[in-house]
């Protein structure tokens, strides 16, 4: 059983896992994971929540399986584990979560020789929760190991992430994430290569992309940009579409368009794009522009990318950057 649970850990993780295992005695109170979506984050987190609750870990820190504290976990029903996230999806983890937390953290462990706490995404926490935590950071109880899972730590406030040991989970070198993928899709499929650019690099989020059948969508943003473009649609009908398709995931890639668009305007060369095959598209869509708009608008777009699964509304986040892609055309006259 050892063997099963060093197996569901992401070999591109391995190397990190060792790391956090040599210091496995002088365990923090406090552990911020962080790297990029789609690289495995919260499966990473939950081994090493397992692994502080099992009396028996392997040799290489990995739970046993079999324990009481491993079943359990497995089931989950233990006791000194707590999982913390949003209670809506896209809403925000609140100050009461984070109170009620607190109220059982201070009791000694019921069954196992730690507490346990995964907070994900941690990023998700409002102002009130993270200052909340704060305190319970400051003055940490005996016994207790808190795991903050984040794709954008630069949320939380920097107080709670210096009370943190930084763990920051690494992309995979490509020909590892390629082999990793190329097994997980369909025989035949062909499409690992374009797909794990789609997803700079991480193979969860490629697969994901793949399962969603978002290389056909990717066809539609583009379309909705060049009508944009030539004014024969509107951003506000366009954004419907996209919000469709998914706010975050069509932000991410019209964040990789508009780099394929900085490179076509600095070096003309097709080389290295995120949008390999859409090469002849893109190259049309870059003639005229301003280098310094491009930049201005990538920034933008990168801001916006951090904005969604906030309060903000998401529809009107969408219509913003589509209008500022018409006024990049629009300046051309």
């Amino acid at each position: 059983m050892a063997i099963t649970m060093k197996a569901t850990l992401y070999p591109w993780l391995q190397e990190t896992w060792q790391r956090t295992q040599k210091d496995k005695d002088r365990m923090p109170h406090a552990l911020l994971l962080s790297g990029a979506y789609g690289l495995g984050k919260y499966r990473f987190a939950s081994l090493l929540a397992q692994s502080i609750l099992c009396n028996e870990t392997d040799q290489y820190g990995f739970a046993c399986g079999r324990c009481k504290n491993c079943q359990l976990f497995a089931a989950q029903s233990h006791p000194d584990f707590q999982l913390i996230s949003p209670e809506e999806k896209g809403k925000a983890i609140i100050v009461d979560q984070i109170r009620a937390w607190i109220n059982t953290v201070t009791l000694r462990p019921h069954i196992a020789a730690m507490k346990a706490t995964v907070i994900h995404p941690a990023d998700a926490m409002n102002h009130n929760a993270a200052n909340c935590l704060l305190k319970m950071l400051e003055e940490p109880p005996l016994g207790n190991v808190l795991i903050l899972v984040g794709h954008q730590p630069e949320r939380l406030p920097t107080t709670v992430r210096s009370r943190c040991r930084w763990i920051k989970l690494p992309i995979p070198n490509r020909q590892m994430a390629l082999e990793w993928l190329q097994k997980t899709l369909p025989s035949g499929s062909g499409q690992a290569e374009i797909l794990l650019q789609q997803a700079h690099g991480a193979p969860l989020y490629a697969q994901q992309l793949h399962e969603d059948e978002f290389m056909q969508h990717r066809d539609l943003l583009l379309g909705d940009l060049e009508d944009i473009a030539r004014q024969q649609k509107s951003p506000v009908v366009c954004a419907d579409h996209w919000q469709k398709i998914g706010a975050l995931r069509s932000i991410r890639w019209f964040q990789g368009l508009l780099a394929d668009m900085v490179k076509f305007t600095t070096t003309g060369d097709s080389a290295w794009l995120v949008n390999p095959d859409m090469a002849t598209r893109l190259h049309a869509l870059s003639k005229g522009l301003h280098l310094k708009e491009l930049f201005q608008l990538s920034e933008k777009i990168a801001e916006t990318g951090k904005l969604l699964n906030t309060p903000l509304d998401e529809r009107l986040l969408l219509e913003d950057s589509l209008i500022c892609w018409l006024r990049l055309y629009r300046n051309q006259r």
